[in-house]
């Protein structure tokens, strides 16, 4: 709520008081019924608008499919923004922020780049060691990667290439059902027996492997990348990699092939924090706790 919301709650708010402290002696019991709703209507909104909308909790609204499918475009979701004001966010947690300025893009706006509020997922704090692998396919002698993989089993399932498609040390999933060998491979070579072996996009932290269950997708492309990624610092295993600095936080969408993130804009500075996700209250039938 902005500045003009909270000043005409303020004069709502002061104008029922106002009529509360007239009617209140009057003998008349439907004036006096009357100032009594008036107070208790003041007493709401101050509440409401005042306290809890600024200090405790917020809506918000998803506007795109960067976290699916955790939550989806279009839904509504409540936001404890008290949370933060007494703990740091905790890697794991799904959080609302003010996106840094490099985040937003200007769209031809002569007054810049906007701020607004996004939604992502805490990945790693400050003081963690963090780098991501991208996933591939080897037939035979060809490597194949995310692209080239989806583009394949679209033609050979006939179906659209934004369907999701995910590696893991056994399999690759294809819209969250496995592919059977001789359909990769028939898919990806022209020959059903080709021998293939998968690689899949691996998110690590402090040198550890993170399961990621609410990701669609394995990355498609690695991070840090030297020279692209400003904030690169470190080697993990002779690999590249970022160690987080005190008080900024590795922001990543769930839907992590088709996200704006911090491997795009950067890494979070930890005051840009707004809340931690909480439960989806709309549409009624995606109600749920966000986790």
């Amino acid at each position: 709520m902005g500045a003009s919301g909270t000043v005409a709650v303020i004069c709502t708010v002061l104008l029922l008081l106002a009529i509360w402290f007239v009617l209140r002696k009057q003998k008349n019991p439907a004036l006096k019924w009357f100032g009594g709703l008036a107070q208790t209507a003041a007493i709401a909104l101050a509440l409401m608008f005042l306290v809890i909308w600024p200090f405790i909790v917020q809506a918000f609204y998803i506007p795109s499919g960067s976290m699916k499918p955790t939550v989806e475009d279009g839904d509504r979701l409540i936001v404890n923004k008290f949370l933060y004001r007494v703990r740091t966010p905790a890697r794991g947690e799904v959080a609302v922020f003010l996106a840094p300025k490099e985040a937003s893009e200007g769209d031809g706006d002569p007054r810049g780049p906007r701020q607004e509020e996004f939604i992502k997922r805490v990945a790693a704090m400050p003081g963690d060691v963090v780098r991501i692998t991208a996933g591939y396919v080897i037939a035979g002698s060809i490597e194949y990667n995310h692209d080239e993989i989806k583009a394949a089993l679209a033609k050979a399932f006939g179906s659209s290439t934004d369907v999701p498609v995910k590696l893991t040390d056994k399999a690759v999933l294809y819209d969250g059902k496995q592919v059977d060998s001789i359909v990769l491979s028939t898919a990806l070579t022209g020959f059903p027996y080709t021998p293939i072996s998968i690689h899949p996009g691996v998110f690590y932290v402090n040198g550890r492997a993170v399961d990621e269950p609410y990701c669609p997708e394995d990355s498609a492309d690695p991070y840090p990348l030297p020279g692209v990624n400003k904030e690169w610092n470190y080697f993990d295993n002779g690999q590249p990699a970022v160690k987080i600095p005190s008080g900024q936080y590795l922001m990543l969408g769930d839907n992590r092939n088709d996200s704006r993130d911090s491997r795009t804009w950067g890494l979070l500075d930890g005051w840009r924090f707004n809340g931690k996700a909480w439960f989806v209250f709309w549409p009624l039938n995606r109600c749920r706790i966000v986790k």
